[in-house]
């Protein structure tokens, strides 16, 4: 059976940036380069761990369709020195896999890296496994899927649900502080929650719920659920994601090339790598996708 490792690249990079010993003052020479080597060196693993047979990295549009529904959301800053280099790094990680190797990327205008692999789990009609690579929890939902796990390099670990309708139910209510999404109904217990998630009747009175704001729990509700369930972007989002994943991958796989790549770029630690070959099953590999 095909076995697609799916990976969200800017949440790995973050990871590779937090985790790593970058000067927190300044910003180092080639730290660039580095965090593009480090992440390049995760994806391959990620495939060698999980007997992978084809590879799909997923990347953010600078630009989010979510915004036009809800103006706030991610509206944060980015106090981080390292912002910009870590954006560079991701950038040239696809530069790397479309340039020189068949490992499938996938970047789509106004949606993020969920929303493609929200997609990329549901549309796929090939009899395939789904080991998605993120620390995002926001992809626990997609384990509904029984032949779909997700697996936190952070935390080093898969994470698991007993009921992954229920942790989308109980995220939709409590929001999302990471990304600017308020609850839709502030301090009230989960065991009111669950109740609401378990008995049709309890889900209609909590909904109707007046907030002292005026508004309806089930008006936030709507907003969040919009937000967060990744079945729920818009028809023609999903249709460019699905056009995008039926696009035919570049098949330019070359390891003298690529090792080239890795030395103009100082991937220090990837040529010896590169040389014995250690990466060649992961940047040959062919991800498999049909919606039809």
């Amino acid at each position: 059976m095909n076995k697609n490792i799916i990976i969200d690249m800017n949440n790995i990079a973050w990871i590779i940036r937090h985790a790593s010993k970058l000067e927190p003052k300044k910003v180092e020479a080639y730290a660039t380069e580095y965090i593009a080597m480090c992440m390049i060196d995760l994806v391959c693993n990620m495939y060698k761990e999980n007997q992978g047979t084809g590879i799909l990295c997923t990347y953010d549009s600078s630009n989010v369709w979510r915004k036009t529904i809800y103006a706030d959301y991610k509206n944060r800053g980015h106090d981080d020195i390292y912002h910009e280099v870590v954006r560079d790094a991701v950038d040239m990680t696809k530069e790397f896999f479309d340039t020189v190797t068949n490992i499938k990327t996938a970047k789509v205008s106004f949606t993020e890296a969920d929303d493609i692999i929200g997609v990329a789990v549901q549309e796929n009609t090939i009899d395939c496994e789904n080991v998605i690579i993120s620390s995002d929890k926001d992809f626990v939902q997609l384990l509904g899927n029984p032949k779909t796990t997700l697996y936190s390099p952070s935390q080093k670990k898969f994470r698991v649900s007993d009921d992954p309708e229920y942790d989308l139910f109980l995220k939709c209510v409590r929001g999302d502080k990471n990304d600017n999404i308020f609850s839709c109904y502030p301090r009230v217990r989960e065991t009111v929650i669950h109740e609401a998630f378990s008995t049709p009747e309890s889900y209609t009175d909590f909904m109707e719920t007046i907030l002292k704001s005026g508004d309806k729990v089930g008006k936030g509700y709507d907003l969040n659920q919009n937000l967060i369930d990744l079945r729920k972007q818009p028809v023609n989002i999903r249709e460019r994601i699905v056009d995008e994943l039926n696009r035919p991958t570049q098949m330019n796989f070359n390891n003298k090339i690529a090792l080239e790549f890795a030395r103009d770029h100082h991937f220090k630690a990837n040529i010896e790598k590169f040389m014995d070959g250690e990466y060649t099953s992961a940047l040959k590999s062919e991800y498999v996708f049909d919606d039809k």
